[in-house]
């Protein structure tokens, strides 16, 4: 991919420097060198890392600080709740209509300048979203009502909007519109929080504890794999103080990890401004600043 499209993508400028993809370039891949760079910005990685290859088997290979860690492969791998080997999870048909609807508000969202900078959080008022043929109509509402809300308020940090009777169509879906400076993409709520549940993460990670004597490859000096527990309805966790409590608590995961080759696991607890990256053997915990 050229690396311009990166930056259209609003990818920092030194992160796409030292990135190279092998092989095609799906929308699955943006999304998880996406999760990936947030991973390195949280772990202070970043700073020491060199270079990245995004590839296939593992995902992708870092370079970092060659004299103390060196050149790592990472598997990334995305938590669903009724994670069953071979299986979607139930709640993938809801996702992926909120993954449709949000590439087309970032696609409005990049086109207009006075966005630029802004990221937005949309709260719908239960799981009922809009019928097909109101998608356009509710995408072009929305962003003349941000627009509209917003102007000559430039220098916020956040905002929190309630759809108004001028928009029949957000107020009938949407509970709020949560605005804050970032250049992250716009996205759909998490929703109410989900129990972790150590049988579901152990049917996720075990295909990638199968599959890890194809990702040792010899120029490769360590193997992590990298969980991460997103902002879609089926990701949602609860608050980190209680997920990290409870993932020190699953003895059986702890035991098969022991038994992989994977030198480190990091869960990404991908909460906005409270995110938390959890290291497995050491449960070390690393913090968004």
């Amino acid at each position: 991919m050229d690396n311009k499209k990166l930056e259209e993508l609003r990818f920092p400028k030194e992160f796409v420097k030292i990135v190279t993809f092998k092989g095609p370039c799906s929308k699955k891949k943006l999304e998880e060198l996406g999760f990936l760079k947030e991973f390195l910005e949280i772990t202070g990685l970043k700073a020491i890392c060199s270079r990245v290859i995004v590839n296939e088997r593992p995902d992708s290979e870092l370079t970092i600080g060659e004299k103390t860690i060196g050149v790592v492969g990472v598997e990334l791998t995305t938590y669903q709740v009724g994670a069953k080997p071979k299986e979607g999870s139930k709640f993938r048909a809801a996702d992926e209509f909120d993954k449709q609807l949000m590439e087309r508000v970032n696609e409005k969202v990049r086109e207009n300048i006075n966005l630029q900078g802004i990221t937005g959080t949309l709260y719908f008022n239960n799981l009922v979203r809009p019928k097909k043929k109101e998608v356009k109509i509710f995408v072009d509402d929305l962003i003349k009502f941000v627009i509209e809300s917003i102007s000559g308020k430039k220098d916020f940090k956040y905002v929190d909007l309630k759809p108004t009777d001028n928009y029949p169509l957000l107020k009938k879906y949407l509970l709020s519109i949560y605005l804050y400076k970032s250049l992250l993409f716009w996205d759909v709520s998490k929703g109410k929080n989900v129990d972790l549940d150590e049988e579901d993460l152990i049917n996720l990670i075990n295909p990638k504890i199968a599959e890890a004597p194809k990702y040792k490859k010899e120029n490769i000096d360590e193997l992590w794999l990298l969980v991460v527990f997103g902002i879609l309805p089926s990701q949602a966790i609860p608050p980190p103080k209680f997920a990290i409590d409870k993932l020190k608590g699953f003895k059986n995961l702890d035991s098969l990890l022991k038994e992989s080759l994977f030198n480190k696991v990091h869960f990404y607890l991908r909460r906005g401004e409270d995110s938390v990256v959890l290291e497995w053997p050491t449960w070390k915990e690393f913090r968004k600043v």
